[in-house]
């Protein structure tokens, strides 16, 4: 016998813990806001900011209507490695510091991409679940179709993060270009172990 209960509860539980990841990926997108040195894109930031923060709020209701989660953060953070250690882990070096630099900025962006970061990450559950919601509604007699409009709205709005984040990077190169620098940077972190080597591992 299908055990209706434990699925809905680990859908909850999976929606708590993509919304807490949402809710470390807008304080560090608001973080490079704050810190950058190149204005011209702080309002792009701070637009994707606010989007994950919208993101974590409907993902964490999402939970609450499956039963709610009792999911602890450390426990969030095993279900979603690595993407959340990536996450906490820019995250904690991006406070440490007073301004971002250009360059700076450009290489945390270029390793979330290679990383596969939390707007990747979002962007394949949301459309795995768009995908198999009719399927699971069949086989466990749950209504996850009723949930589509809310993971549909947060597959658009992650697409039009990616493009700011294209108009980001144009930016970026413009303002690099305009240093007179007539290579790429060189980035310091090519593999995100750099980044996160001094996090302890829960």
């Amino acid at each position: 016998m299908v055990d209706k209960k434990g699925i809905a509860d680990d859908f909850a539980d999976f929606f708590h813990c993509l919304g807490s990841l949402e809710q470390k990926n807008s304080q560090l997108f608001e973080e490079l806001a704050n810190k950058t040195v190149l204005s011209e894109i702080r309002s792009h930031l701070l637009k994707i900011s606010q989007g994950n923060k919208d993101h974590a709020k409907v993902l964490i209701e999402l939970s609450s209507q499956l039963g709610g989660s009792k999911t602890k953060s450390n426990e969030c953070k095993r279900k979603l490695r690595p993407v959340c250690k990536i996450t906490e882990s820019f995250l904690e070096q991006v406070r440490k510091k007073k301004k971002i630099t250009v360059e700076e900025l450009s290489d945390i962006l270029l390793t979330l991409e290679r990383s596969g970061g939390a707007m990747q990450y979002l962007q394949i559950q949301a459309e795995t679940f768009l995908v198999m919601s009719k399927e699971i509604s069949q086989l466990y007699g749950m209504k996850l179709e009723d949930f589509n409009a809310h993971i549909m709205d947060i597959a658009q709005q992650v697409e039009e993060h990616i493009e700011l984040l294209e108009e980001i990077k144009t930016k970026i190169a413009q303002s690099i270009s305009k240093k007179d620098v007539v290579h790429h940077p060189v980035f310091r972190y090519q593999s995100p172990d750099a980044w996160y080597q001094s996090t302890t591992t829960t």
